[in-house]
């Protein structure tokens, strides 16, 4: 049986007090092909959007081998946790001026919005802005403090 590649074990979420993931559980495995389906809001780009990090001290956690301000605290320090950063949070900037840099690699136009796919060095991140940047430009992002969100790894994501 191959192992895992993803596990989610029981994963919880609150913005601002709201859940908006209750108890997702996933175990996907290598070459498996995984869809997630539900409404808008459901919480499926939240789940998406989980990266491993660590947090230094309260209110700084280090992901994608950079160190980033975040509104939570309590979590102890070098302790392994959950970045969660949606869609919407991600801000484009000139490529010199992010905090991360990635190039662009797909931009879809949603209605109100573009999807871009933004490849860093370490993620790919969806970004939806109302700024369109063309395919292959590098770009910079950047996030606010405020909409970085840590949560607690599971044991199970740690091992």
């Amino acid at each position: 049986m191959a192992d895992s590649l993803i596990k989610l074990h029981d994963l919880k979420k609150e913005f601002d007090g709201t859940p908006v993931l209750r108890g997702i559980s996933l175990d996907i495995k290598s070459r498996e092909f995984v869809t997630l389906l539900g409404p808008s809001g459901c919480g499926k780009t939240t789940t998406l959007r989980i990266i491993d990090g660590v947090m230094l001290e309260d209110r700084k956690v280090e992901f994608c081998d950079r160190e980033f301000e975040c509104v939570d605290s309590g979590f102890g320090h070098n302790t392994p946790v959950d970045v969660v950063i949606r869609p919407e949070d991600l801000h484009l900037v000139y490529a010199g001026d992010g905090l991360l840099q990635g190039v662009v690699e797909s931009i879809v136009f949603k209605g109100v919005h573009y999807e871009m796919m933004v490849r860093t060095e370490h993620f790919t991140f969806t970004v939806h802005s109302t700024m369109a940047e063309p395919v292959g430009k590098t770009v910079g992002l950047t996030v606010i403090p405020f909409d970085i969100h840590i949560m607690h790894r599971s044991a199970e994501a740690q091992a």
